[in-house]
């Protein structure tokens, strides 16, 4: 369902986050790649105070054109592992070095939203 040629909504929301209120985690905004029509692939990479010897966790969200949901729902996990709003929170934030992507197919997610 097309919403009749409208833009679309940013494809990351990355940068609105602030992450100087983060406590003991690091977070920057990484470039994993480039779509095929030349779209940046972005996501946020968290990582814990003490990386060494941690696995590293990818999660992908709009992977598919029309999954509109998605991005959101991936930024919403990146706010929750910053927050660190209860003690099972943050020991899931500080048991891996995670990488968000919100938009895996900016083209797919781009597309959607016009003819």
């Amino acid at each position: 369902m097309s919403s009749g040629g409208a833009s679309p909504p940013p494809v990351t929301a990355a940068h609105h986050l602030d992450f100087s209120r983060v406590g003991c985690v690091i977070a920057s905004v990484i470039v994993i790649g480039t779509s095929v029509e030349g779209r940046p692939i972005r996501g946020i990479e968290i990582r814990p105070e003490e990386p060494e010897g941690l696995p590293q966790s990818v999660i992908n969200f709009a992977q598919h054109a029309r999954e509109w949901a998605t991005p959101m729902t991936g930024m919403w996990l990146v706010e929750a592992l910053l927050e660190r709003s209860a003690p099972a929170v943050a020991a899931v934030a500080d048991a891996a070095i995670w990488t968000v992507i919100p938009v895996t197919n900016p083209d797919g997610y781009q597309h959607s939203w016009g003819p």
